[in-house]
Order: structure tokens, then sequence, then C-alpha cells
């Protein structure tokens, strides 16, 4: 029994065994039956074959690219599988291998990149059919970057479009250059105009907010905005609801900014040195005026003071004398060459960039729900950004809001409303940025306190180091001291579009722009070297508010009809304008305080009034009438024509009006016959575009034209003077643009060129000329001088590598170069700089607007002997610098008329413009799978920068109680002790105070603007529809040569009646530095 049972049982294992392998055996054969490979080949519609397709198993990794030949194979393909065929300037494919091995796949093209629509003034066109210079930019340039102010983004993206960060200070302006600068006394910033309403600035403007950017670079594309136009139209569309569901868009980012850049200054250690050795020459130089020959640098501060017979403990005596705790620090050859008293007490060694600046954070934070149904959209979005300044006591904190809706009543009638309120709180303006500013003490303070004192240095309860200067620590007063404005913008504007019939539409609108300034400051006692006469007793405080707003009524009605292969599009339409509505104060209280107990509240009958006006601002109204004719053939031939009418109340009584023309023309070659019989498949577009048109510029004081009063008193009684002259006759200046380009497109738009070749000729220059002195004035404004302006730009676009991993390229070009025509009645060339008594600029006709114009320092005369043979080379006479006789450790000049005598009626020289001549930009996109990484590279080339904080911290005659650059380090000391032949003697008086080229460097850079790597994350798309995640570093790297400041955009010392305005002339006096900023982000949508 039990054998019947064991063979039993071993016939049920066999038969398990073999049951186990034959459904092992029918699976495999099962799974090998639905997995097989495939192959196939991939055509346009022509029948040609495309290489380098993207072919996809979709879902999975699986992939490949065709060959040469459009051919591909691909293994282990479910027969249930689904590919995806996809290539750059077609449309995605996605077909079924069921029950097939070989396939044929034709992709049709992709006409998105050629209807892509443009925004221009007043209406859109398709991009295949634009005839004017327009650059855009969507909102992906935006996206992952901590940008306080939207023309930030800008930068590096635009060809012809130069965007200049002259200051790193948190929601500061920026300078915006389209095409070159177009005037000089006049305004140079482009017109901003923001879903139809024109704007001066995009200060309160959420970059989250923005759904693309269009620039209009040509007279063709501006001249539709006539008197404003002349230097390029930004025009800014904001994100709209679209019809369907809700939905909802969540952006945060959280970053951290550093200082980008150390400036390279003496330490505490090479400081000591530097005012030892200062001291040493002082002494011996103080005591051989006085005849002492037998003074050394080995005499002790008691037998100095005895020598020169200065008291102990006087000013003049720190001048002369050393601190021996020096000794405690110094090297071995400095103490033996001196006779001092050991003194172990420790000073106090600082380092005042690393307190002064600080690692701070920047949070920025955006929601918008958007849908809408057939007749109905809407966008409401808000958000928040706040960014701490690198600087302890700036910042800049944004609040907005934005409500964008639009409603079909009938089929007839169109609504639609935009209201855009902005808050913004910015801490510390002005107060670290430019002469005399913080970041410039900072720089110049002195490395080195009394113990205990540490960075509190001449502030409350401290006095100043006493071989110090007497700066005041100004990280204690950036951290105590007021000065925050508070500033309000409200944008709104409504319309009502009316479709009587087909094809023809009128569109009335009104818009309302309002401001609201509120500003407090407040300097405390404690903060001063005057601390210890009490609170209050040299405090101050301020108040200022500023109210304006602006309208504008509008009417546009527009016909666009297509009849056969016929298209023509009518535009006219009506405007009047009013800005600069309503009034400001200034107000400002002097010592001494009760205390400093209250810093906003002030009564001018108990403390000194300083400034206290109330001034209600003149308005400018502006009265437009304009229309534009556009007209396609078969989207070959394409013809514009615009025209505009302007009546301007900032000009004279007798030339108020001005007329704007334009027309331009393409011609899209790729889309003739005999192009499409040459069967280049390889090249697929080719476009002629050429434009000329007119555009004027009104950016100037609304009572330039008109002569006015100020109030004044004669003989104790209160009354009007005459304050300036008028001139009947001012009218437009005027800008003349011509633009020739030619648009190319390769592999079915794989590869994009654009070439622009411009000129901008600006006539009737608004400038502020000299008049007869008998008149008791000195300029009037009037239409005088022409500026010539012209380059080229190269835009480029590519999809280097396309699949699973993909590359791409965009990068531009711009080259721009101007001169000055003509200036004034006669010529006469106008100075201008840091100091009108010792300019660094000029414009004179023959060169680029303002110049670069002073003696060329080529070195350091190093020995008496080199001084001499260069008086032999010129007759033996003496070698003076403006009369004054050179000796050894001077700076050496460049002897441009090479007579042997320096000065400045022949030996300032032309060195170059601070406008480079040369902007380019690049960003490389990658992606694979989830991930993706962009990089944002800037560059510029063939500018100048002066960094005029060297009058502070380099050069001669400076002294040594404050710091000073680096180099100073390799000073010329002697004939046996040259230096490096650049730096010159300490002490030398002959060229000290003159502006020279030793402050003028090479603006030069090239930056890693943007890095930021992102990740999708894969998530159920039930609930979110998109989620990503990623890291952003803004101003990732920079490689440039400028040494005498942070960064080589800097530009904030000069006057703003300067040519071209205050950062025109490329002055950099201690300019607030840009951060680097570390972002960790999310986008979330729903």
């Amino acid at each position: 029994m039990k054998d019947s049972e064991n063979k039993l049982s071993g016939s049920m294992h066999s038969f398990k065994r073999m049951l186990s392998f034959g459904i092992l055996m029918v699976i495999a054969m099962t799974l090998f039956a639905q997995v097989k490979n495939v192959s196939g080949v991939v055509l346009d519609k022509k029948g040609e074959s495309i290489i380098g397709a993207s072919v996809l198993v979709k879902g999975t990794t699986n992939g490949t690219i065709t060959d040469f030949d459009g051919n591909f194979v691909l293994r282990n393909v479910a027969d249930n599988a689904i590919l995806q065929i996809s290539f750059v300037g077609y449309q995605t494919s996605d077909v079924s291998v069921k029950g097939q091995n070989n396939i044929k796949v034709v992709l049709s093209e992709d006409t998105e990149t050629l209807d892509e629509v443009v925004v221009i003034g007043y209406g859109s066109v398709k991009k295949s059919t634009l005839t004017g210079a327009v650059a855009k930019m969507d909102s992906k340039a935006i996206e992952d970057r901590p940008l306080a102010r939207a023309e930030n983004a800008l930068q590096g993206q635009l060809a012809g479009v130069t965007v200049r960060n002259t200051t790193g200070e948190p929601g500061a302006d920026m300078q915006i250059r389209v095409r070159g600068a177009a005037s000089v006394n006049a305004n140079s910033d482009p017109l901003y105009v923001v879903d139809g309403v024109p704007m001066n600035t995009l200060s309160g403007l959420n970059p989250s907010d923005i759904a693309s950017i269009e620039v209009l670079k040509d007279a063709a594309s501006a001249a539709i905005y006539g008197s404003r136009g002349s230097n390029g139209v930004v025009l800014v569309s904001t994100k709209q609801g679209k019809s369907g569901k809700a939905k909802v868009a969540f952006n945060a980012s959280f970053g951290v900014q550093t200082l980008e850049k150390k400036m390279d200054v003496l330490n505490a250690t090479e400081w000591m040195e530097f005012k030892l050795r200062w001291n040493d020459a002082n002494y011996l130089q103080e005591a051989k005026k006085l005849g002492l020959t037998s003074a050394s640098i080995k005499d002790d501060n008691a037998t100095r003071l005895s020598n020169l017979g200065i008291q102990a403990g006087t000013a003049n005596s720190y001048l002369v004398v050393f601190d021996e705790r020096w000794f405690n620090y110094l090297g071995d050859d400095m103490r033996n060459a001196h006779t001092y008293t050991p003194n172990p007490e420790q000073l106090s060694l600082l380092d005042w960039q690393d307190e002064f600046f600080r690692n701070s954070i920047v949070q920025d934070y955006s929601l918008n729900v958007s849908g809408g149904t057939e007749n109905t959209s809407y966008l409401f979005s808000g958000g928040y950004m706040n960014q701490a300044g690198i600087v302890t006591g700036t910042g800049y904190e944004r609040f907005s809001f934005r409500a964008n809706i639009e409603s079909k009543i009938n089929k007839y009638l169109t609504i639609g409303m935009n209201m855009a309120p902005t808050y913004i709180v910015q801490d510390g303006s002005g107060q670290a940025n430019g002469k005399d500013s913080q970041v410039h003490q900072a720089l110049y303070a002195t490395p080195v306190s009394e113990p205990g004192v540490g960075y509190m240095t001449n502030v409350d309860p401290n006095p100043y180091y006493l071989w110090a200067g007497s700066t005041s620590s100004p990280v204690y007063n950036m951290e105590k001291n007021i000065k925050q404005n508070r500033m309000m913008r409200l944008v709104g504007n409504a319309f009502v579009r009316i479709t009587p019939f087909k094809d023809f539409r009128v569109e009335l609108s009104a818009s309302a722009n309002y401001y609201d300034l509120d500003g407090n400051d407040y300097k405390y006692t404690s903060t001063t070297g005057s601390w210890a006469q009490g609170e209050g007793q040299n405090s101050s405080g301020g108040h200022n508010t500023e109210r304006k707003w602006s309208t504008l009524l509008q009417a546009l009605a527009n016909y666009d009809h297509v009849f056969g292969n016929h298209g023509i599009s009518v535009m006219a339409g009506f405007s009047s304008e009013q800005s600069n509505l309503g009034f400001s104060t200034a107000q400002s209280f002097n010592k001494p305080f009760p205390n400093d107990a209250i810093t906003g509240s002030f009564d001018g009958s108990k403390v000194t009034a300083g400034t206290n006006t109330v001034t209600e601002k003149t308005a400018n109204k502006l009265l437009s009438v304009f229309g534009r004719l556009q007209y396609n053939y078969a989207e070959r031939y394409m013809l514009s024509g615009s025209l505009r009418y302007d009546g301007g109340s900032v000009f004279g009584a007798n030339n108020k009006w001005g007329i704007f023309p334009a027309v331009s023309g393409g011609w899209l070659v790729s889309n003739e016959k005999f192009f499409k019989n040459w069967r280049m498949s390889w090249w697929n577009t080719l476009k002629l575009r050429a434009s000329y048109g007119v555009t004027g510029n009104n950016s100037i004081s609304n009572t330039a034209a008109y002569p006015t009063l100020s109030a004044g008193n004669y003989a104790g009684a209160p009354g009007y003077k005459a304050n300036s002259l008028g001139n009947a006759d001012l009218g437009w200046e005027k800008t003349h643009s011509t633009d020739v380009a030619l648009d190319l497109g390769f592999f079915n738009n794989r590869i994009q060129l654009s070439l622009d070749w411009y000129t901008k000729n600006t006539t009737d220059l608004l400038y502020q000329v000299p008049v007869e002195g008998a008149s008791g004035f000195t300029t009037v404004w009037d239409n005088l001088g022409d500026i010539h302006n012209e380059g080229f730009e190269i835009e480029l676009n590519t999809h280097n590598l396309t699949g699973k991993f993909s590359w791409s390229t965009s990068f531009n070009m711009s080259y721009n170069k101007n001169e000055v025509k003509a200036l004034g009645k006669d010529n006469t060339p106008v100075y201008s700089g840091f100091d009108k008594n010792n300019p660094s600029n000029i414009l004179t006709v023959g060169k680029p607007v303002n110049t670069f114009y002073m003696y060329d320092a080529i070195g350091v005369w190093k020995n008496q002997a080199e001084i001499d043979a260069y008086s032999a080379a010129h007759g033996g006479k003496p070698v003076t610098f403006e009369g004054k006789q050179i000796v050894p450790g001077d700076i050496r000049y460049k002897d441009v008329n090479n007579d042997g005598v320096f000065d400045k009626d022949n030996d300032r020289d032309y060195l170059g413009s601070p406008t480079p001549k040369l902007v380019f930009g690049m960003t490389n996109t990658f992606t694979y799978r989830n991930f993706d990484l962009s990089i944002l590279m800037t560059a510029q080339t063939g500018g100048k920068i002066f960094g005029v904080l060297g009058r502070a911290i380099d050069r001669p005659g400076m002294g040594a109680k404050g710091n000073a650059l680096g180099h100073w380090r390799e000073a010329w000391w002697s004939e046996d002790e040259p230096g490096n032949g650049k730096v010159p003697y300490i002490l030398s008086s002959t060229t000290g105070a003159t502006l020279d080229s030793r402050w003028l460097y090479s603006s030069n850079y090239l930056r890693i603007k943007n890095l930021t790597l992102g990740y999708k994350l894969p998530i159920n798309p039930k609930f979110i529809s998109y989620a990503r995640v990623y890291v952003s570093i803004e101003n990732l790297a920079k490689w440039d040569s400028y040494y005498g400041g942070y960064s080589p955009e800097a530009a904030n010392t000069a006057a703003s009646s300067s040519p071209g305005g205050s950062s025109a002339l490329g002055l950099d006096y201690g300019g607030y530095p840009s951060p680097r900023i570390y972002t960790l982000g999310i986008n979330v949508n729903f």
C-alpha cells in the first residue's frame, strides 16, 4: 500500500513539475510572440526623408532616432505598443504597431512657428506676415527667476535691446536702450505699454503676470506711437483667462542672496604698514621743509613731535607718529626700521565688506485662478515678493493683485476690464549707492579700531580711531537710520468692443494710472561723530509725498478682410491723453531735536525747518490721430503703411503738431513656386523685410517751451522772478530710421536665423542751447543737433538635438555705433562728468555720445633720469604738468601732441565710450525625461566705465586715514622702490586731483546670468495637472576686468542734466553690488 502511495505521490510530483514547465513555456512563448522588432521610415508630405526624428515607444524609455535616409529600427517592442514620432517643425504623430513590423510614417508640418501671433502697436499679426523689426519674449524666460523688476528678464534675451543693471539695489530702475541712445537732453528710455496703457515704468508690474513682451525696434513698428516712439516701444501683454473649467496655478520660491564680488582693498595689517609708511614719508617731508637734515624714520614718536614742533594728541600729530601697537602685526623689517616701546594691547582688525554685506533672503509667491465659459473669461492673480537687500537696512516688498475679465454680451458686443493695484515698500533707497553713500564709506573705512570697539567706530558711545578718518560706522548707519518709501500704483482700463458686421470692429477704451508716494527719513545723532552732543542734537528728518495720475481715452476701428489671395487690414484711431496730473510735497527738519523718540512727526515751530514746499505739477497733454493699412498677397508679398499726427502741450505755440509716417514691406520668397521647385528640402524659409519711418521724442520738461517764474524776495518783500526763457518754436525731436532684414529657416525651421541692419538719424535734437549772458540766463531749449546710430543684429535659434534628450539654443548679438553729427549753432562741445570743473566726458561732433575725454595715464615717472631724458628729447625744456614741475613718483601721461609739456588744451585724449559696441546673449536649454536645464549667458564688449570711487581710495594725495585699493601694495615709494610702475607715490601733489584714465576700465564682461535645473514630478494628473520643482542661481559667475568697483554695468554718479541723463556717462562712485541668488522653487497647476 505504501509502495502504491509512494508511486502515486511521485507521479503527482512529476506531473506538477511537467505542468509548471509547460505553463512557463506557454508564458515564454506568449511573451516572445508579443515582443518584436519594428522598423520603418519617417517622411514628410513631399516624400523627403526626415533625418533625426525621434521614435519613442510611448510610456517607456525605449527609443531611437532616424538615420540619414529616415529609417529606424526598434527592438523589443510590444505588439500593442504605440510609437510616438516627433521632429522640430512637424506635428507629433502617434502610430500603433499592432500587427505591423514595418511602418511608414508621414509627418505634417507644424505651422505654429509661422502662425505665431506677434503683438504690434494697436493690433497683432502673424509672424509670417510681419514686416517690421519686432522682438518677442514669452513668459518662459521670466519663470523660475526671482525678479523684482520685469525689465530684468529682457537682459540677454532680445537682439537690439540692451538692459543695464546700473545698481543692484532691490527694486531699482534699470537702463534700457533699444538700438542705441537717440537723444542727449531728452529721455532715451523706451515707451512702455501694458495691455494698451502707456507707462513710463514697469515698477508696479508683477513679472508673474506677464504672458509676453514684444519690443518694437524699428520706426515702421514704433511710428504708430508717434512722438514717443524714437527710443523704441516695449509692449507687455498680461495673462488672460481661457474658456473651460477653472485652473489654479501656484508658484513659490525661496532664495538666499550673497555678495557676488568682493573688492580688493587693503586688509588691516596691510593698512597699518601703508599708514606707517605714509606717516614716515610725511614726517621726512615736513622735516625737510624745516631744514632738518638729520630726521629719520628711526626717530621715535617723541623725537618726531619735538622736531616738528607739534603738540601730542593734536590732529596733525597723528600724521607723523605711529601707533606702537601696529608692530604686534607687522613684519621684522618694519619693526627693525623703527624705534618704539612694545605695547602688547591688541587692536580690533576689521573687514568692513564682510560685516557690511550680509546673506539675505528673497521670497516670491504668486497665485492665479483663470477660466471661463463660452462667453466670459477671467483671470485673478495675487503676488507677494520680499527681497531683503544684501546691505542691512535695504529691501523691497511688493504686494500685487490683478483682475482681467472679458465678457461677450452677444455676437455684437464684448466688454472687458483690467485692474491692477500694487503696493510697494522700499527701504534704504539711495543710501548705499553712489557718492558718499554707505557702500562708498564701507570701502573707505579704516580696517582698524580700538579694542572692544569693532565696527561701532565713531558712533555712540565710541570715538573714532585716532589714526583713522572720521567715518562713522556704515554698518550702524544702515541698521539705525530710516529711509522708507511706500508706493501705491493702480492701473485700470475698461473697453467696449463692437462688431457690427463681419471683419469690422470698433473698440472704445478708457484707462487711468494712479501713483501715490509717501516717504520719510530720519538720521539719528547716535550715528554721527557728534553723538556726544546728546540725543537729538544732531538729528534730522523729513517727509515727502507725491500724488499723480494719468488718463487715456481711446477709440479704435479695425477692418480685416481676406478675399481670394488678398488680405487687407485697416486700423484707424484717436486718443486723448493727460499725464503728470497732481502734486508733490517736500519737507525737511534739521537739528536740534528734543530727542530721538519720535521720528515721523515734526513741528516746524519748534525745530528748524529746511525745505517746505508744495509743488503743483504741470500737466502733459497729448492729442493724437493715427492709422495703419496692411496688405498681403498670398502670404508672399506684404506691405504696411502707418501715419500718426500728434499734438503735444510740451512744445511751443508755433510747433505743437508733428506728423510721423512709416512704410514697410516684406517678400516671403519661400512661398514662391520657383523656390519650392528648387526642391531644397534643407532650406524652407526665406523672407526679405525693409522699412522706413519717422518717430519722435517728447520726453522733456513739461515747461521747457514756456517762460517760467519762481518765488523770490526783493528788499525783504516776497514776489516772483523770471526763472527760465521760453521758446515758442520748440518742436519735436525726430528720428528717421531704416531697417533691412533677412529671415532664414533651415531643416524645417530647426535652424532659424534673422539678420537686421539699421540706421537711426535723430534730427532737431532737443537741446539746451547757450544764450547771451546779457539775457540773465545761460541756456534755453531749442532744436539743434543731429545724432547718427547704425548697427546690425543677429538672432539665431536652433534645435540641436531632439528626442528624449533634447537641446536647443537661442543666440542673439547686437552691434551699435553712434556719432554726434551736429551740435548747437556752432558745434560747441559739451563737457560733463562728476566734476564740472574737471570733466570726464565730452559731447562733440565726430565722436560717440559722451565719449570719455581725459588724460591718458601710461605709467609712473620712475626716476629723475627718466624725466631728464624726456626733457632732453624735447629741447631741454622742463617737463611740467599744467605748469607744475614733474618729479619722480608722479603719474606719467601720454603726450598727445609730443611737445614735452602736459596741459589740458593739448593732451587730453578721446578714450572710448560708456556704451558697449557689442552685446551678446545666449540661452541653452536641455531636457531629459522629466529633467530640464537652462543656462543664460550674457556678454558685452567695446565700452568703458569710469570708477570715480578712485577719487576716494585710489589717488595720490588722498592720504592714508582711510583704506585704499589693494594695488597700493605696489605703489612707488622711492627710486629704489618704484613699485609696479603703475601706482604713483602717495604723497605726489603734482597730479593728485586730476581725473585720468587710471580709473577708466573696460566694461567688457561675460556672465552666466542664470542657471536653472528643474524636475517635473510624476504625479496623478487627476488632482494636480502639473508639478515641478527647480533650483536656480542668478548671477552664477562673471568674468570682467573692472577693478575699481563691483559691477561693470554700474552707473550712479552724474547730474541728471548730463547729456542722456545721470546713468548715460558711465560713472561709478561705489555702486550697490548685484547679488548672487540661490533659489529653490516649485510650480504647481491644479
